[in-house]
């Protein structure tokens, strides 16, 4: 789709997100109140009128970046869980996969935790976990032959999903209590600690989750037995 756009329209879809990218940054370390028009503009390389000629305000700028950032929160969901495989196989992999998303996007993270309470991020991290959800939980419903039992392929999606939340934000809080810089937690992906979080993650993920849906597959075969 780029590629069939003209060369201007292609630059101003590039300044658009080189805004956007250090609007993100910006937000994430000064939050949308203390965040200026001026550091944003210094931080993308750009003179402020041309962030106005993109963004008619700041709080344009937010929805922006939140709507972005957790689109592809979604995306990433539909693509790990459309792939073949068993549903253990699916199942760690997305969780991994989720894992390092919120490494990678850490900034993002830290942007929802400071702003939770305006209107743009609780709708843009609801709709996404929504979508995820309901992706996996029809995964669930197929491969564990949970179809009369929607509510709970939905229950274990939830869990599965904020299961791994939970995993990276107690990780977060941690590298925030050890940063003195208040940007380093926003870029410690990439690093070997990174790496044997994910792994002990996963780990954790397959202890609970996996071997316990083994169990709940066992259970539902003996029932049908029964009846």
């Amino acid at each position: 789709m780029t590629e069939q756009l003209t060369r201007k329209e292609r630059e101003r879809l590039r300044h658009r997100q080189e805004i956007l990218a250090a609007a993100r940054k910006v937000f994430a370390m000064r939050g949308f109140k203390d965040a200026t028009i001026d550091e944003i503009a210094e931080k993308a390389e750009f003179g402020k009128a041309t962030l106005y000629h993109y963004f008619s305000t700041k709080e344009e700028m937010f929805q922006e970046v939140m709507q972005d950032g957790f689109a592809q929160m979604v995306e990433l969901t539909r693509k790990e869980l459309d792939r073949e495989g068993t549903t253990r196989k699916l199942l760690l992999n997305f969780g991994e996969s989720f894992l390092r998303h919120l490494y990678e996007n850490a900034d993002l993270f830290s942007l929802y935790m400071r702003e939770m309470t305006k209107v743009q991020s609780r709708d843009c991290w609801h709709i996404g976990l929504r979508d995820s959800v309901r992706k996996l939980a029809n995964v669930l419903e197929r491969s564990l032959d949970l179809r009369e039992k929607k509510e709970r392929a939905e229950m274990i999606a939830f869990l599965f999903i904020h299961t791994v939340l939970g995993i990276f934000h107690f990780n977060f809080i941690r590298h925030c209590g050890e940063s003195q810089d208040a940007e380093t937690p926003l870029v410690f992906a990439g690093d070997e600690r990174m790496e044997e979080e994910i792994g002990e993650a996963v780990h954790l993920l397959e202890t609970i989750f996996v071997r316990g849906l083994d169990r709940l597959l066992v259970e539902s075969k003996d029932t049908e037995t029964q009846d």
